[in-house]
Formats: C-alpha cells, sequence, structure tokens
C-alpha cells in the first residue's frame, strides 16, 4: 500500500468515527428524555480511626427530607430517589459532619468519618461504576498498605503481591508486571483511565509510574481486549488517583522515607482542596538511593533517582463533569555493571563466578549501562449524564522519552546508544446506557496515534526503526442479571491497526515497510452465586499485533544481548541468523498473534473462611517469543544473541488464596501460584515462565498502645520453588569447546535452550508494621529479607551475572493535615 492510499484510508476510517461518535450522542440524548425516580444510593459508614463500621450514622439528601439511619453494621440504603446526582450529608453524634457530592454512576461510597476530637476530616472511597465490563473476569486489588509501603520499588514488584501475578525483570530497578505467564504488548496499563504509552518492548524497558501519586491499583486477570484494545490480551492493570473531592477544605500529606539497603531517601508532598463546583489537588515526590548490596557484595552500578508530580482538577455542575490531570515522572536507573563482558572466556566467567567482574565499593553515582526516562501525560475528560446513561470523552497526550547508555569506548561512553522520543494521542468515548431489554453495558469507540522517532548523535545504527502507528476499535459489552443471583456478559469489538516504518540497516541504506492488520475480538462471561458459593466462568478470543522490536530489532541492547527482530535476519544451514537484509512482513508472512482464552473464579466464604481458586488456560498462534540463538564476539565485548520467533503456544496455569479471621488475634492467608508454559512446535518450554510459589502471611492489629490509636503488624514468608519446567541448557563453555574442536554444538536440535540452569529455589521472610497516631500521623517500620538470604529470580535477567538483595530495613512516616 503507498502512503497516499494509506493516508486516503486512515482519513475515511477517521471520518466513520466522527459518524459513531454523532450517533451515540445522539442516542444517549435520546435515552435521557424519560424522566424516573428508582435511583439510589447505599453504601456503609465507618470510623475513620479504628475502620470498623461505625453504626446508626445519619444520612441525608442535602436540602431535601430524604434520608434513613445506618444499620448496626454501618449500611445505608436510600431508594425512590428522582435525580441521579446529589450531595449526601453524613452525621453521627461525637463525629464531623461529611458532605460526599455522589451520582448514579459511581460505586456504593465508603464513608469514613472522623470523631471530634480527631484533627482531620472524614473521607470517601468510591470507584466508578461497572457494568458490562469484566465483571465475570477475575479481579484482584493490591491491598493500600503494600502501596504505601511502596518505597524504592517498581509497579511490578508491587503487582506481584497478588496470586497470579508475577514480573520479568532487569535488576532492581526495571520491572514490568506479568499475569499468567504473559507481559509486555500482552498487559494493558491504565494510567488514570489512558492507555500508558512508553517503549513496551523488551525485557529492560519499565513502565515509567510514579507510585507515589497512585492510591489504587486493580488488576484484571484474563484477556479484556474487548473493552481496553489488543494490548489486553493477557490483562490489565487499572492504575489510580484519588480525584479531586468537592466540598473538601484544604488538606494535605507530607512522607519522609528511607531505607537502608542502597541508603535510599527521599519525600513526598501532597495538597487538596474542593469548593462546591471546583476541586483541585497536586502531589509532588523525589527519591534516590544508590548502589544496593547482595547478601556478599555490592551490586555495583543498581542505584536510581526518581522525582515526579501531578496535578488534577475537577469543574462540576448538574450531570455534568469535566476532569483535567497533569503528570510527569523522571527516571534514572543504573544496571549493574557486571552484566558487561569482553569476550567469550569473561563470559562464562561472568556466569559462574561472583562477585560481578567491575564490582566497587557503595556509591550513588549512576554509571554506564544505565537508562534515563521520563514520562508527561496530559489528559481532559468530559462526562454527561442522560437520565440513566452516561457519556464520557476524553483526549490525551503522552510525551516519552528514553536514553540508554552503554559501556562504550572513549567519549561515546557519555552518548546514549539508543534515544528514542515517543508522542501518543488518545481519543476514547464510551456511553454506559440503561437497560435495553434487559440489558445494560457499554458502547464506545477508541482511536490512537503514535510517532516514534530516533534522535540523532547516537553514533549507532538504530535499534529500532522510526515508524507511526495508527490504531481505533469500536466495541460493545453488555450484561444481563437473572433473579437467581446470576449474571451473563459479552463483547464484541473490531480493531483495525496500521504501522508505517522508516529506518536505516547496517550498511546505512534507508528502508520502509507498512504492516495493516485488524480483527475481531470476542468475550462472554457466566456468574453464578449460591448463599456461600460463586463460580465465574470468562472465554473468549484475543489479539494484537506484533511490535515495532518484535519485527524490525537490530544489534545490541542493555545487559550484554543482541536482538534481532523477526524481519532483521534469516537462518543459515546451520541455524545462526544471517543479518544482511531487511525483510518485508510479506516475506514471512506476517500477521496478528491470536489467543484463545479460558479463565474460571471459584470462591467459598463461610464463616471467618474465604477461599479463592483460580484456573486459567491460554491457547496462542503464531506466539512471537525471544529465544537464544547462539554466542558472537564483537569489538565491544563477547554477547548472548537472541532472536524473535513465532510460535504455537499453551499457557495454562491455577493459583489461589485463603484468608483465615481469627477476631482479635488477627487473620492470615496462605496463597499459590503455578504456571506452565510449552512450545506446541518442539515440546520446549519457555524461558521465562514463573516457577511454583507458596505464601503465607499473618496479621494483627492492637488498639490503644501507648500514644498510638492503632498498631497494624504483618510478617510474611515466601518460598519460591526452582523452574523445573526450564529448557535445556547450553553453557558458553560448551560454545568455547564447540567452537574450538569444530563440532556443530546443536546436533540437529534447534529447541529453545537457555545459557544457564535455573536458579536454585529460595525462602525469604518479611516483616511490617505501621503504627497510627490519631489519625495524623502514621510511622512505618518494616524488614525485607530478614534471614539475609542469597538468591536469584528467575524471571530476572541479571541472574545470569549476580544475587538479589539482601536485608534491607524500611522507614517512613507520614503526617496529614
Amino acid at each position: 500500500m503507498s502512503k497516499e492510499s494509506a493516508k486516503s484510508a486512515m482519513l475515511n476510517k477517521s471520518r466513520s468515527i466522527v459518524v459513531i461518535i454523532v450517533i451515540l450522542i445522539s442516542f444517549s440524548t435520546l435515552l435521557g428524555q424519560n424522566k424516573n425516580c428508582d435511583f439510589f444510593v447505599e453504601g456503609t459508614v465507618y470510623d475513620l480511626n479504628t475502620g470498623e463500621p461505625l453504626p446508626y450514622a445519619t444520612v441525608t439528601i442535602k436540602d431535601t427530607q430524604k434520608g434513613t439511619v445506618a444499620d448496626e453494621q454501618g449500611y445505608f440504603l436510600i431508594k425512590n430517589l428522582c435525580e441521579e446526582e446529589f450531595d449526601l450529608v453524613i452525621s453521627h453524634v461525637g463525629y464531623k459532619t461529611l458532605i460526599h457530592h455522589h451520582d448514579a454512576y459511581h460505586e456504593k461510597p465508603d464513608i469514613y468519618l472522623a470523631a471530634e476530637s480527631e484533627y482531620l476530616k472524614g473521607v470517601t472511597v468510591e470507584g466508578q461504576k461497572n457494568v458490562g465490563a469484566y465483571q465475570t473476569q477475575t479481579v484482584e486489588i493490591v491491598d493500600k498498605s503494600v502501596i504505601e509501603n511502596s518505597v524504592g520499588t517498581t509497579l511490578g514488584k508491587i503487582s506481584s503481591s497478588l496470586p497470579g501475578v508475577s514480573m520479568i525483570s532487569t535488576g532492581t530497578n526495571i520491572a514490568k508486571p506479568m499475569i499468567h505467564g504473559l507481559y509486555g504488548n500482552r498487559i494493558l496499563i491504565l494510567n488514570n483511565g489512558v492507555r500508558h504509552a512508553f517503549q513496551n518492548w523488551g525485557k529492560d524497558h519499565a513502565p515509567e509510574i510514579d507510585l507515589s501519586v497512585v492510591d489504587k491499583i486493580t488488576v484484571v486477570k484474563g484477556a479484556s481486549s474487548v473493552r481496553y484494545g489488543s494490548e489486553a490480551m493477557g490483562g490489565v492493570i487499572l492504575i489510580e488517583s484519588d480525584q479531586p473531592e468537592l466540598h473538601e477544605k484544604l488538606k494535605g500529606e507530607v512522607t519522609l522515607k528511607g531505607e537502608t539497603n542502597g541508603k535510599g531517601y527521599g519525600g513526598e508532598l501532597s495538597l487538596s482542596s474542593g469548593g462546591h463546583r471546583l476541586a483541585a489537588n497536586i502531589s509532588g515526590n523525589y527519591y534516590r538511593r544508590g548502589d544496593m548490596n547482595s547478601p556478599d557484595y555490592n551490586l555495583t552500578n543498581s542505584g536510581m533517582e526518581e522525582i515526579g508530580g501531578k496535578a488534577m482538577i475537577r469543574y462540576h455542575k448538574e450531570r455534568f463533569d469535566v476532569n483535567g490531570i497533569v503528570s510527569y515522572v523522571d527516571q534514572k536507573a543504573g544496571i549493574v555493571k557486571g552484566s558487561v563482558v569482553g569476550n567469550l572466556e569473561d563470559l562464562q566467567n561472568a556466569m559462574e563466578n561472583e562477585p560481578p567482574e567491575g564490582t566497587t565499593d557503595f556509591s550513588y553515582d549512576i554509571n554506564t549501562p544505565r537508562q534515563e526516562g521520563n514520562h508527561l501525560l496530559t489528559k481532559i475528560q468530559a462526562s454527561q449524564n442522560f437520565s440513566d446513561n452516561l457519556i464520557t470523552g476524553f483526549y490525551s497526550y503522552q510525551l516519552n522519552k528514553r536514553k540508554e547508555f552503554d559501556i562504550r569506548r572513549g567519549t561515546n561512553n557519555d552518548i546514549p546508544s539508543i534515544d528514542l522520543e515517543l508522542n501518543t494521542h488518545q481519543v476514547e468515548v464510551n456511553l454506559m446506557h440503561e437497560k435495553i431489554i434487559g440489558l445494560e453495558g457499554n458502547v464506545g469507540m477508541q482511536w490512537i496515534y503514535q510517532d516514534n522517532n530516533n534522535l540523532e548523535g547516537t553514533n549507532t545504527t538504530p535499534f529500532v526503526p522510526n515508524y507511526q502507528n495508527t490504531s481505533f476499535g469500536f466495541y460493545m459489552t453488555e450484561s444481563k442479571s437473572f433473579e437467581n443471583n446470576s449474571m451473563f456478559e459479552f463483547g464484541l469489538r473490531y480493531d483495525y491497526s496500521f504501522l508505517s516504518v522508516l529506518g536505516r540497516d547496517f550498511n546505512q541504506n534507508i528502508f520502509s515497510g507498512d504492516l495493516e492488520l485488524n480483527n475481531f475480538s470476542l468475550n462472554v462471561g457466566y456468574q453464578k452465586d449460591i448463599e456461600n458459593f460463586s463460580i465465574k466462568i470468562n472465554a473468549g478470543t484475543a489479539w494484537r499485533p506484533p511490535n515495532v522490536a518484535e519485527l524490525y530489532s537490530f544489534g545490541k541492547h542493555q545487559t550484554s544481548v543482541i536482538t534481532y527482530g523477526l524481519l532483521r535476519y534469516t537462518l543459515d544451514e546451520n541455524f545462526f541468523p544471517v543479518t544482511e537484509n531487511v525483510l518485508d512482513p510479506a516475506d514471512k508472512n506476517i500477521g496478528a498473534e491470536k489467543a484463545y482464552t479460558f479463565n474460571t473464579s471459584l470462591r467459598y466464604a463461610i464463616k471467618n473462611w474465604k477461599i479463592d481458586l483460580n484456573l486459567f488456560a491460554n491457547y496462542i498462534t503464531d506466539y512471537i517469543y525471544e529465544k537464544p540463538a547462539g554466542i558472537t564476539e564483537t569489538v565491544r565485548g563477547a554477547f548472548p544473541i537472541y532472536i524473535y520467533s513465532r510460535t504455537d503456544a499453551i499457557i495454562p496455569g491455577i493459583n489461589g488464596r485463603a484468608n483465615v479471621d481469627f477476631g482479635n488475634f488477627g487473620y492470615s492467608s496462605i496463597r499459590f501460584d503455578y504456571t506452565y508454559g510449552q512450545n506446541l512446535d518442539d515440546g520446549s518450554a519457555f524461558i521465562d515462565i514463573p516457577p511454583f510459589r507458596l505464601n503465607f502471611s499473618y496479621n494483627k492489629e492492637i488498639d490503644d498502645v501507648w500514644i498510638f490509636n492503632k498498631i497494624t503488624s504483618s510478617i510474611e514468608l515466601e518460598h519460591v520453588f526452582r523452574q523445573n519446567n526450564a529448557p535445556r541448557t547450553i553453557t558458553p563453555q560448551e560454545f568455547i569447546d564447540a567452537e574450538n574442536n569444530n563440532t556443530d554444538i546443536f546436533n540437529g536440535d534447534f529447541s529453545i535452550f537457555d545459557f544457564k540452569d535455573a536458579p536454585k529455589a529460595y525462602t525469604l521472610l518479611n516483616f511490617d508494621v505501621l503504627a497510627t497516631i490519631k489519625s495524623q500521623f502514621f510511622i512505618r517500620f518494616s524488614v525485607e529479607n530478614i534471614m539475609n538470604t542469597d538468591y536469584r529470580i528467575y524471571t530476572d535477567r541479571i541472574r545470569y551475572y549476580a544475587d538479589e538483595p539482601g536485608v534491607n530495613f524500611k522507614a517512613s512516616v507520614n503526617y496529614r493535615f
């Protein structure tokens, strides 16, 4: 397809998008003509200090005679309301009165009232109402205490506290979430409703997320492509910040935090205020950490530094909301120096010997190899209520900049080897409609345009070419509830994707290429509640187009690896990659990766027990993965070679959790995760499938101890087994011997192999305690890896060269005013 015809096709499709938007608005306006008085509001009132339900609070609708009194469990329900939005007034003897603005399109609010003796005011917690979208899928929410204790950590590590979620990483600073064995472009990250756009390729690119401004992390496990698009094949991670609250006097928080391993330190500040129609909040964060230490040696060049900020504003009038957000984060992350070597013998020594080559004493300096990235997100969103319908639309712009510095000779050491700038525009319109023939749900559209460019001055051949990517999708998700406590859900989506690249090959000749794909996605689900038992069954199809790195990556990337994309190599008679030419997508019949997914979630709750079990299976055709292909020596050193390859794959598994409440004696939790992955073409195992793990935790709360209103403590024991479902191993020494003896190391076996055996099993012990003073001061102390265990994580690429960090003491002080 020529550039002119492609642009013409995109113009026609853009016109179609406008027509769809007009139809949606017209449809919602027509539906909004009806007026009824069947709205209601329900929620629960709690004591802010103790977190316990507050019985017999008075809840009224402001400026009306309608209201009720909460029951002994703090629950309230007000029916037969004629307006879909209103101000709730919540009061109780001995507590400060709270006013909360509520509408029918948010979930039932949790109201926390502050005692008159407390300095703080009450707060309200609520989420967007969810109909016709992932209700039959397994949804997990990261515990608030885990987010608050995220001192110097990553989104990948925080998310891995949930069953079925792990991480793939390159050292302590660079990690991305993995859900049911899938990661990268198969996991969608939504940052305050916006698809987080970054260089989401490779194992050493983490999302630039400032966790200090995150208040809630929700993980939807299983394919969610119908609602969110092609990158949601394995699941979705929803990152949310608290929205500015109306009717709220100026309040804020100051947090100081630090850790011993790496001598990290930093702080956060946030302010918020709200009037009758206008509300806003603002926050900022800074954190710095030097080299971390394993139990036996310093992890040289493992430091990090981060600075970020966020501002949000909200304007509201009856049935109409406008929200705006601007966030920025700048991150610098070092990679362990010992991961870069000079020749084959050094590579073998680096994988066998400790400490890593180049290990020095502690330093805050972040030298090469390192990454520098910053991310700007802006979003403007408007929503309009029409009777029992809500139409929402937003536009967002993101600017992502990434520089990667390798160990290079001479003055090139100070010049980035990769310097990328990604601009992303996104438009989304969604209509949440009232019941039509018993169905309620969402219909909408999404449009995304990306422009990614290599900036000049790297003195290298670009690792990936410049590209432009345009995609749009139309979707509908509907659900129907039945009187027997069951619900049926289904969804359908159409997506179109067009990728156009322009780059230079090894000889600096210009090449170009286009890839146009489209596909339908389908999802069906069923939920049934029977007394103490509930079951969710969900099945569907999902797809995604190959990303630019899977197609066109060429050359050395960080952590001493050379990578070739599908269109940058052919294989010779010895199955070694030949990289002289750039291929056309038609040469390798490049198409979409397609998945057929099945998830079943079971829950049993009785008295003080709650048991959750999740079984899943992903069958994926044309599954794209990185495959070791050998070792080569260049002027920059000896490096393992990886090539992107395709196969059919099956990735099933099971995970679960059991919680038991001992009343005054605390509560405990046991969870487990097992994932299995197999290459169906040759029966071999994939490298990056997480091993089986078990986790036990015990939590205890004590009220009124000395000056503390509450002390909450927890202890956690986690055991990670050795990955026995690992591919065969061919070490660098075996490559050296084969070269010296002029023998064929593969001997006709071209199945997946690894350069080093899977690491041994390990056990970690962690501790955390939080003390509260008048709901105003929060003092936290925690210890990670109490036993100072030496261990390596199977899904961490640094495992080839170094151990993970040893014992780490963390502390933070939070003051709210």
